[in-house]
């Protein structure tokens, strides 16, 4: 059941979660696919704490405290730190027991969509069946307590050693049976992250410093609400650097896809291409221009439905996710990394077995962002030739005309760093699946020196 004007469809045609809903006003669209979809009616609210002191969160608070609909917000939780903190993410889980919730909602972006995700994984107190299609809950608490044991219903975890049994290397060593979510949730984006597409969210284990992954095929939202008016409060370099990370998305995919030899995947990543470029940069010189947010958008849509094809990322992504937690942002590591990696690669692709499946998506890349009129101009303006520019030089020119940063230094993280950098990144699954694979701290130290920005 839809509302008016509203668009809902599924994410594909192979994986019909979530559902997406545009088209309406976001506290409309919730209220609207809590009852009628979900049957749900005590969501929990993780919400950001900048949007929290906006008028948008009030109309959300109006919309789902209604009780002539029998909707009540069970409970709220404001932010949750950058890069989704172990203990952050158990304090929640703990909270939305006690609250009772039937539901999550998560009005924000990066580390609150991570930590919703892993929340439904972990939790235990909801009881209600879930039969895995949107629009297919029912409510049934008594049957649920008499009748089948609580533990069957989720991976109960309320300790930091119990949530680390469930990461996603320790289920592959250990062999452990992970239950399905049972815990319905709706995500409404106020970035480019992508990560509400995604089943596989990263918890920072604040013991040391790493990232931790998560990853099983149920977790994520039931549905995904797009507000593009919504993310005009969104902070500029939060919008944009989230956009360059789904533009790495799309690169790291074309190249994997071209080390693989493979092609499912390439027109999803190259439409993202053409739809993410354009926009951030119509976004950065028009701020309420809602159409160009909605191409940015559904750019993020596409990029993720690249990933769905089993594509590994490159060493932009591992590297990445391993200066997050040195307090740099998700999007801002790709701002660093990604022109660098590319580089590196183009270096080293004379190294490997196959050059050309290392260069080639490059030039593709170069060619198809060259033949996008708004990107052309910027190129051009900043001295480039398509003759004898790079996919490098062509993406660290858009971060550059987006004002992001470019550089280690520019983010604080000096050289102080690169052991324990180093020493983490090693650790990071993406890493061997980079085009040029990195396997040695040697590889590791050149990316990091080629990023430093400090001109040693």
């Amino acid at each position: 059941m839809t509302l008016s004007q509203e668009s809902f469809i599924p994410y594909s045609v192979t994986k019909p979660k979530p559902c997406i809903s545009s088209g309406v006003p976001f506290p409309q669209a919730v209220a609207h696919h809590l009852i009628h979809t979900l049957k749900a009616h005590k969501p929990y609210l993780i919400v950001s704490k900048s949007i929290s002191k906006t008028q948008d969160f009030v109309k959300l608070k109006r919309a789902l405290n209604d009780a002539e609909h029998g909707l009540e917000i069970a409970g709220i939780r404001f932010g949750i730190s950058s890069h989704t903190p172990w203990e952050e993410v158990l304090e929640v889980v703990r909270d939305a027991r006690e609250c009772g919730a039937d539901a999550l909602v998560t009005l924000g972006a990066g580390s609150l969509t991570d930590g919703g995700k892993v929340i439904a994984l972990v939790s235990l107190y909801f009881l209600f069946f879930w039969s895995g299609a949107v629009g297919e809950v029912y409510m049934e608490k008594s049957r649920v307590a008499n009748t089948i044991p609580i533990q069957a219903l989720a991976n109960n975890a309320s300790t930091h050693d119990e949530l680390a049994q469930l990461s996603a290397d320790e289920v592959e060593r250990s062999g452990r049976k992970v239950n399905p979510c049972q815990v319905p949730m709706i995500n409404i984006p106020t970035s480019l992250s992508g990560g509400e597409y995604s089943s596989l969210a990263g918890v920072t284990d604040e013991q040391s410093r790493e990232k931790v992954m998560f990853l099983h095929g149920d977790m994520g939202a039931e549905i995904v609400v797009l507000d593009p008016q919504l993310c005009e409060s969104t902070p500029e370099r939060v919008w944009l650097s989230s956009g360059i990370r789904a533009v790495d998305h799309c690169v790291e995919g074309l190249g994997y896809l071209g080390r693989e030899g493979r092609e499912d995947g390439v027109e999803e990543f190259r439409k993202g291409l053409r739809l993410l470029v354009p926009s951030l940069l119509v976004t950065k010189t028009e701020k309420e221009n809602a159409d160009a947010r909605m191409k940015s958008m559904w750019g993020v849509v596409e990029a993720m439905k690249g990933l769905g094809n089993g594509v590994q990322m490159g060493a932009s992504h591992g590297m990445g996710h391993q200066l997050g937690p040195f307090g740099v942002g998700h999007g801002e590591t790709s701002c660093i990394f990604l022109p660098q990696v590319l580089k590196f690669n183009a270096r080293h692709a004379p190294s490997t077995s196959n050059p050309s499946h290392v260069l080639d998506p490059q030039k593709a890349i170069l060619s198809l962002l060259w033949a996008e009129t708004p990107v052309k101009s910027v190129l051009e303006k900043r001295g480039l030739s398509q003759e004898t520019a790079d996919a490098g030089d062509v993406i660290g020119a858009i971060v550059d005309e987006l004002g992001l940063p470019r550089t280690l230094k520019d983010v604080g993280v000096g050289r102080d760093k690169f052991d324990a950098l180093t020493k983490n990144c090693l650790k990071d699954r993406w890493l061997a699946t980079n085009p040029v694979p990195v396997t040695t701290k040697e590889q590791v130290r050149e990316i990091l020196e080629m990023c430093a920005g400090d001109g040693k």
